[in-house]
């Protein structure tokens, strides 16, 4: 059914029309919050109004979660591997020994007891959430010490690969030739009979001391060790073969000035600008006149930065040292954190 034009529900489409009296009289109650402005759009949508009221929340949550993580690796991850919690140790090949007997699939390592594999064994070890260790055939590895920061373990003869993930310094690993620290790493550690090794760093940093010698190899390197001069100079192993043998001569060998002169000759001639880092690692050793001669082959194979100087080099200015290192690209061994990602 339609309604007359003139009717009363006309009058509430267009105001035309004859009212209804309770029309009238709603109207008359209602006339006092009467609008008379038409409605107006606000200039910000109200999308980005409600990103930027919610940013604060949104970015003291993230620093709730970084908090969380923090505490997570620096509190938590560091205690697995205590006393108590003895490391966990399974059988991968073979018949490994754990002091002295047969590992049956698993087992745990304790402080002080040494974990033994033969020429057709090879077993593993966690430490808790922080570290995987792989004791490849013909080692011995013992677990010296733990404590809830620190961990210490001893490879007395063979290979092990492991891979860290815990602050700098959590774990060290002793053997003949001196110690390797791991700086958020993981790396392949070998020693032979003799006690003279390798260490291979495949991601992070390693650090190989033997008293107050010390040498810091980045990912990709490696380096030689030695019973009686600790650890060589940092190498990576694309290099020549000449390069590395000369290397070893140099850091090793009893070389008189003459025979000296020649091989150091050797190693900067078979050098590329990748092993630029060995050549910066060559100059804390070497003579002041030696100095002289790696700063001009390292310059002629890639540009010192402006600062570095052939006297300050010459001289020892430990900041155009740095600042030389620094440009190589390698990273700094202090954020250890940007390598677990490598390693998971």
């Amino acid at each position: 059914m339609t309604d007359n034009a003139e009717g009363p529900n006309q009058y509430l489409w267009d105001a035309t029309g004859a009212p209804d009296p309770d029309v009238q009289r709603l109207e008359g109650l209602l006339a006092r919050y009467r609008h008379d402005r038409p409605f107006v759009y606000p200039a910000v949508a109200p999308a980005r109004m409600y990103a930027r009221n919610w940013l604060p929340q949104i970015a003291f949550a993230a620093l709730g979660i970084v908090c969380i993580a923090a505490a997570l690796f620096f509190i938590v991850l560091p205690r697995y591997g205590q006393p108590g919690q003895e490391w966990a140790v399974q059988a991968l090949a073979g018949n490994p020994k754990l002091s002295g007997s047969n590992i049956v699939r698993h087992a745990h390592l304790s402080p002080g007891e040494a974990l033994e594999t033969d020429a057709n064994s090879r077993a593993q070890v966690n430490a808790g959430m922080i570290g995987r260790i792989d004791v490849y055939p013909n080692s011995r590895l013992r677990l010296v010490a733990s404590t809830p920061k620190r961990h210490r373990l001893e490879l007395e003869h063979g290979t092990i690969e492991a891979r860290l993930f815990s602050p700098p310094f959590t774990f060290s690993f002793d053997t003949p030739s001196g110690t390797a620290y791991d700086v958020g790493c993981a790396f392949i550690l070998t020693v032979g009979a003799d006690g003279a090794g390798m260490v291979r760093v495949t991601s992070g940093w390693v650090q190989f001391e033997l008293e107050n010698l010390q040498e810091l190899i980045p990912a990709g390197a490696a380096a030689y060790t030695d019973r009686e001069r600790g650890p060589g100079t940092p190498f990576y192993e694309d290099a020549t073969g000449q390069f590395k043998t000369a290397l070893r001569e140099l850091d090793f060998g009893n070389l008189d000035a003459g025979r000296r002169r020649a091989t150091l000759e050797l190693i900067l001639q078979q050098s590329r600008a990748r092993d630029l880092y060995t050549l910066l690692r060559l100059l804390p050793s070497a003579s002041r006149e030696e100095r002289g001669i790696i700063f001009d082959r390292a310059a002629a194979l890639r540009r010192p930065p402006a600062a570095v100087t052939r006297e300050g080099i010459i001289g020892r200015d430990p900041r155009m040292y740095d600042d030389w290192v620094q440009s190589l690209g390698l990273g700094n061994a202090k954020h250890w954190w940007v390598n677990w990602k490598d390693a998971l």
